[in-house]
């Protein structure tokens, strides 16, 4: 079943984050550049159930107009479904895998295997401007995601900060009272009896 209704990228204003550690421009998924994480985000998206059990049509066998518009319907599913908002957590700003990690790095997997879908069709003219509307929808969207991921990151690095920088300050606020404390004590110590 397909979802074409709006969505929350449509009504919601989003802020720009190198998503290269999600869906590389190679279309090869890695958390970070390091090789030895790659499997671990690859058997995510893999391993998600509406992915795994989805049926994708080969579309470069379709009529163009056919393909244009089953891609289409397909990326509003994968919209509708995949991207829900879910917390992000970071470390260090790198993303911790969980729940909303894992639906963002398979709406990018299928976002990026639609967008080769779509290059790969033959486009007649006629067809030319809905062909570029879809392309632009799903290139659109993805930039959302990325803007919303490092508003995200930028969020939890600017949380640490402030917790780090509060952090300090009690321990100051602790040293001057301990200070202040000991000042008393040596003061109401040396005080003659009355």
């Amino acid at each position: 079943m397909f979802h074409p209704a709006p969505t929350a990228f449509e009504s919601t204003a989003l802020p720009r984050v190198e998503v290269s550690q999600y869906v590389s421009p190679e279309r090869q998924m890695s958390l970070s550049s390091d090789k030895e994480e790659a499997p671990s985000a690859t058997r995510h998206w893999m391993l998600h159930p509406r992915w795994r059990n989805s049926r994708r049509p080969n579309y470069t066998s379709m009529p163009p107009d056919k393909a244009i518009q089953a891609i289409y319907e397909e990326f509003t599913c994968a919209e509708f479904n995949f991207f829900l908002p879910r917390a992000l957590d970071f470390d260090n700003g790198k993303p911790i895998e969980n729940q909303g990690f894992t639906d963002i790095l398979c709406f990018k997997w299928q976002s990026s295997v639609l967008m080769d879908a779509l290059t790969a069709i033959r486009v007649p003219p006629e067809h030319q401007k809905r062909h570029t509307e879809v392309k632009d929808l799903i290139s659109g969207r993805v930039k959302q995601v990325d803007d919303w991921v490092e508003e995200q990151r930028q969020l939890a690095l600017k949380e640490d900060e402030e917790l780090s920088e509060e952090f300090r300050r009690m321990r100051l606020e602790e040293k001057d009272r301990t200070g202040i404390d000991f000042f008393l004590s040596r003061i109401l110590r040396t005080l003659p009896s009355t």
